[in-house]
């Protein structure tokens, strides 16, 4: 048995000059990021195994320099983030995967969406109860292709819990712990001061 719920997430990219540290190291810039991600399906409540929460997401803020090309990693940390219901008596035990698609945004006068230059987004889990094993450093996206000169980044299925055969009833999984990746060789791809929109699909499988 395979169940996907599909939830949206806004990601924040601000850009705002502000004065430098050093005169060399001018001008200073912030990259805030925010996803809010919510449930937007509705599971009829005979459903036997399914996800009742999945996690906000607030990557914080990053300071960077134009004239330093580096990675910039934005971290985030949500306490109790998943919450399963699991009343199948099958001692079958389940997964759950998530992927991100693209975060994209619409710019005007160019026909294709920008893609935000991410590099990885890595999920971990930390805590929760015993019967749940948790990943570390899962991708839910990263690099599909490293054709040359222009690799390809993208969704990949991430299995972030695993329910052990005795994982029954209700479930609340300790906290996920986030860390997208922007590449800092593409940072000129970045279009400031806009909403960038992905797609993110949890996927609960029975079964292990």
């Amino acid at each position: 048995m395979k169940k996907k719920y599909i939830i949206s997430a806004l990601l924040l990219i601000g850009l705002i000059g502000g004065s430098a540290a050093a005169a060399e190291l001018d001008p200073e810039k912030q990259l805030d990021g925010k996803a809010n991600v919510d449930v937007s399906v509705s599971v009829p409540e005979s459903e036997r195994l399914r996800l009742v929460k999945t996690p906000d997401i607030d990557f914080g803020t990053v300071t960077y320099h134009d004239e330093i090309i580096a990675d910039l990693v934005f971290g985030a940390t949500v306490p109790e983030a998943f919450e399963i219901l699991n009343l199948t008596g099958t001692n079958a035990g389940f997964h759950v995967n998530q992927k991100y698609s693209h975060f994209t945004t619409t710019v005007a006068g160019e026909s294709e969406p920008r893609v935000l230059p991410i590099r990885a987004i890595e999920l971990s889990v930390t805590g929760g109860p015993a019967t749940l094993t948790n990943a570390t450093g899962a991708i839910a996206y990263g690099l599909l292709n490293p054709g040359e000169p222009n690799p390809e980044y993208g969704p990949i299925e991430a299995r972030v819990l695993t329910g052990l055969p005795n994982a029954n009833g209700t479930l609340t999984s300790g906290s996920l712990l986030a860390e997208m990746i922007i590449d800092g060789t593409r940072l000129t791809q970045v279009v400031p001061d806009v909403e960038y929109e992905a797609t993110i699909t949890t996927t609960i499988v029975s079964g292990l």
